[in-house]
């Protein structure tokens, strides 16, 4: 069943697409008001986009982004990742580095985001 994305969930997607160049930082955000949820296994979050939804020019896999959020004394948390299928949304991932598993997203405050691409 498909579902609205939460505010944080929103949030987290979006400050992670703003680092990318363009033109693919506009291809996603252009997807964004098309984007819904399921939920997959623990810190996998399944994205869906309505097909009407124009596609974006990115090879399928992980997107050349990366997200570390950090509690406030610095220690990490987590790191978040994106995948793509098909020129749309596949995915949001959160790796956990804490001993229980996290039941909310991290505050998009404690998100340092990193492009790993080129120029």
């Amino acid at each position: 069943m498909h579902r609205d994305l939460s505010p944080s969930e929103l949030d987290t997607l979006i400050r992670m697409i703003e680092v990318l160049p363009e033109p693919l930082r506009g291809q996603l955000l252009a997807q964004v008001p098309f984007v819904s949820a399921s939920d997959g296994l623990p810190g996998e979050l399944r994205l869906s986009v309505e097909r009407s939804a124009p596609r974006a020019d990115v090879k399928d896999g992980v997107l050349p982004v990366s997200g570390l959020a950090r509690t406030q004394d610095g220690r990490p948390i987590g790191h978040f990742t994106i995948w793509m299928s098909d020129g749309r949304f596949f995915s949001l991932d959160l790796g956990w580095v804490t001993e229980q598993v996290p039941d909310e997203l991290p505050p998009i405050g404690s998100l340092e985001v990193r492009w790993h691409g080129e120029g």
